[in-house]
């Protein structure tokens, strides 16, 4: 039985920031979209496992491209562009209406990213329990985040279910023992989640 729910942000709740900064450093730095993405990917990992902050991230990648961009002015960009997905976040407060379900947020993210998303954009508020690989050192698919989303909302995995437009993620939150729904759109998440049984 679903007493949880955890939902993804990037790609789910809010937009999927890589393509809009990978895109924007691209068009100011003047050097070609795969070079910026390649260097972005080289950081990456250190910033969403909490082992670099925000500037650090993007100080590292101005130097690599050689470009003369200020790495808080960058930082502070990443951060406006985040937007939430109106869809979704009505299929969440329709969950929540329900008064049956723990709501989490469990991401693959940053510091910065997190915190503006819970306390800048209307979310935290509507969720119970916020899991970032940023502070627990562990990401999406590693099974440990998981069972820390399952034991801060005080459930077994078996009675949670996980959100993320990441197939591997999924496959990891099945592998942990929870319920998974690939993210695609508003219509089939709804479908999908009626057909777990769970009430919206």
């Amino acid at each position: 039985m679903i007493k949880a729910i955890f939902f993804d942000l990037g790609g789910v709740l809010v937009n999927d920031l890589f393509p809009l900064m990978e895109s924007y450093l691209s068009g100011i730095s003047g050097k070609p979209y795969p070079l910026v993405r390649e260097v972005r990917k080289q950081y990456w990992l250190d910033y969403e496992l909490g082992r670099m902050d925000g500037v650090k991230f993007f100080q590292l990648q101005i130097d690599d491209l050689g470009v003369d961009l200020n790495a808080e002015e960058v930082l502070a960009k990443s951060i406006e562009v985040l937007k939430t997905r109106p869809e979704v976040v009505e299929i969440v407060r329709m969950i929540r209406a329900t008064g049956k379900y723990t709501l989490g947020v469990l991401s693959n993210n940053t510091d910065e990213w997190f915190e503006h998303t819970k306390n800048e954009l209307g979310l935290g508020d509507l969720f119970d329990v916020w899991v970032c690989s940023s502070h627990h050192h562990v990401k999406k698919p590693d099974a440990e985040i998981y069972r820390i989303a399952a034991e801060q909302a005080g459930l077994p995995t078996q009675n949670c279910l996980f959100i993320d437009n990441r197939q591997h993620n999924i496959d990891g939150a099945k592998a942990a023992g929870m319920k998974g729904i690939v993210y695609t759109c508003p219509e089939k998440l709804r479908s999908e989640l009626k057909r777990l049984g769970v009430e919206l």
